[in-house]
């Protein structure tokens, strides 16, 4: 039986990056002061990218990044807090951000390491945002969260983003959860892997999961992504919790994708970009994988791919982008099981590449196929909004969107149970 610490002598850890955040640090240090269980150690990242490298006579004190981040540094170190206080200088001159590692991962992974190679032992890890929002008891629902279930290395935690006194901003971000809310829903009712939707604020782990897992990526976007992928392929993740963050619906170009420069986008691109999928595409991947997990049975028997179903031509050469035979080849060269081979290509990025390949499809074809199967419980109007998106009022987008949040977390809460 799996030994279990008592909740109140599990050490909590906070890594956080800081980037121009002088008017949220006030509000953060305060939420994070006020929490039912407080953290040992919070770990800041303040960084920037590095301004003028080849000018030495560069004034900064010009720069207003730097001026915003040096203030942000300034309000942590004069502000008493009920726990340990650490900082990551990435920010002044010659410290800054080299091209190479722009982006938030190089600053998530640089608080998070701080904690975790150089300082107490940390047990476990949570990733947080200054402009998200943070209810009292959320660090308390993550511990007992692990507590509850000590198999899992990490938690991707239910998220519900912030509304602004902008409407077109409003109209973006529902818009866009909207795609991210029933793609997850499509996911999880037809038990596909990678059903998990990443937010680097929502998002906590065993210290001893991060460091077996990787880290945290540096790539210049999406390092949460990667990371919960990684914990997917290699361990146990859940993806309930029964308190969400509020990230804040805030516009910005610092990533290359992202909710930040989705937003930035506009309502009508995000309409484009991120379309509402045909739940037969979920179906058609439910079939694939049900044949996948009995590959290995009869592999010789199908070696001729004229024999397999387009769909599963389709995830194949996506998964390889070689033809299938290459595929084929390549299975008998390395003499691994097939079902092993798949899963070592298979991610989530080529799912949602085929369910995008699959919308062409069905968007040509759709006489023949029926958007949704079946819309309950799911709003009728959904519909409306995969069709005609601009005539949907953002009340009605709202509606949607809370509907859509309360059936996943049923869906998640239920897949958490059987954990």
């Amino acid at each position: 039986m799996l030994h279990q610490d008592p909740i109140d002598k599990i050490s909590v850890g906070i890594a956080i990056p800081l980037y121009k955040e002088k008017d949220c640090i006030h509000s953060l240090l305060k939420c994070l002061s006020e929490q039912t269980f407080l953290p040992a150690a919070v770990s800041f990242c303040i960084n920037q990218p590095e301004t003028n490298p080849s000018n030495s006579n560069f004034d900064f004190c010009q720069d207003s990044d730097y001026l915003n981040n040096y203030e942000t540094e300034k309000i942590i170190l004069n502000t008493e807090t009920p726990f340990l206080k650490l900082i990551t200088d990435h920010y002044s001159p010659g410290k800054q951000q080299k091209k190479k590692n722009l982006g938030v991962g190089y600053a998530r992974k640089a608080a998070a390491n701080l904690l975790v190679l150089n300082h107490t032992p940390i047990d476990i890890l949570i990733f947080m945002d200054a402009d998200t929002l943070y209810p009292k008891e959320y660090i308390k629902s993550v511990i007992q969260n692990f507590h509850e279930k000590p198999t899992i290395d990490a938690i991707s935690i239910p998220y519900y983003h912030l509304l602004t006194s902008n409407d077109s901003i409003n109209r973006a971000i529902l818009r866009y959860e909207i795609y991210l809310r029933w793609t997850a829903i499509n996911s999880l009712r037809y038990q596909l892997p990678f059903s998990f939707t990443a937010f680097g604020s929502a998002i906590a782990c065993r210290t001893s999961s991060y460091s077996k897992f990787g880290e945290m990526s540096t790539k210049p976007a999406g390092e949460d992504f990667y990371f919960l992928q990684k914990v997917v392929k290699q361990g146990i993740l859940a993806t309930w919790n029964p308190i969400s963050v509020f990230p804040s619906s805030r516009i910005s170009n610092r990533v290359i994708f992202g909710t930040g420069p989705t937003i930035a986008s506009g309502s009508e691109s995000i309409a484009e970009q991120y379309p509402l999928f045909y739940q037969s595409s979920f179906s058609e991947l439910k079939s694939i994988f049900q044949l996948l997990n009995q590959i290995d049975q009869y592999a010789s028997s199908i070696a001729n791919s004229n024999q397999w179903p387009d769909s599963i031509k389709l995830l194949m050469n996506i998964m390889n982008k070689e033809k299938i035979e290459e595929f084929l080849q390549l299975l008998i060269e390395s003499k691994r099981p097939l079902k092993r081979l798949i899963n070592e290509k298979l991610d989530a990025l080529k799912i949602a590449q085929y369910l995008k390949a699959r919308q062409i499809f069905h968007d040509n074809n759709s006489h023949l196929t029926s958007f949704s199967k079946n819309l309950t419980p799911l709003p009728p109007s959904i519909l409306n909004i995969k069709n005609h998106f601009n005539n949907t009022s953002t009340e009605e987008l709202n509606r949607v969107r809370n509907a859509l949040y309360h059936i996943e977390l049923k869906l998640r809460m239920k897949e958490w149970q059987a954990l």
